[in-house]
C-alpha cells in the first residue's frame, strides 16, 4: 500500500502547451525589456517570508537574457520550469506520469532555498 506521495500524477501535455508557451513568451518579453513588473511578492508584504515562487520572474528574465548562473542563483526551480516548458512545446509525447513526491519535494526544496537566500534560515 502506497501513501499519498507514492501516487502518480497524470499530466496531459495538450492541456498545458498554451501555459508553457505563455511562460516562454513572457520570459522573452521580460528579457527584451529588461525589467520586472514591479509587483512585490504578497507573501513578503503580508507575513514577511518569501514564498516558494519568489525569484521565479527574476530567474526567467535572467535565462532569457542568457545569464544562466544568475537564473540559478535567483531560483533554481525557474530553470527547471523553463526546461520543462520547452520540452512540452517540442515533445510529441502527450501523456506524462510522474510520482507526486517529485513536485512536492521540488517545491519544498525551492522554499528552503529561498528562505536561506532571504536570510530567514
Amino acid at each position: 500500500m502506497r501513501g499519498r506521495l507514492g501516487r502518480r500524477y497524470e499530466i496531459d501535455t495538450r492541456g498545458i502547451r498554451l501555459p508553457a508557451a505563455g511562460l516562454l513568451s513572457g520570459g522573452i518579453f521580460l528579457g527584451t525589456f529588461g525589467h520586472a513588473l514591479g509587483v512585490p511578492c504578497p507573501s513578503i508584504v503580508l507575513i514577511g517570508l518569501p514564498c516558494p515562487f519568489c525569484g521565479l520572474t527574476t530567474a526567467l528574465r535572467n535565462l532569457m537574457t542568457l545569464r544562466p548562473a544568475a537564473a540559478i542563483t535567483a531560483a533554481p526551480l525557474g530553470v527547471v520550469l523553463v526546461a520543462a516548458a520547452a520540452y512540452v512545446m517540442v515533445s510529441k509525447k502527450t501523456r506524462w506520469s510522474i510520482p507526486l513526491v517529485i513536485p512536492v519535494v521540488a517545491l519544498g526544496a525551492e522554499w528552503v532555498y529561498e528562505l536561506f537566500r532571504f536570510g530567514v534560515l
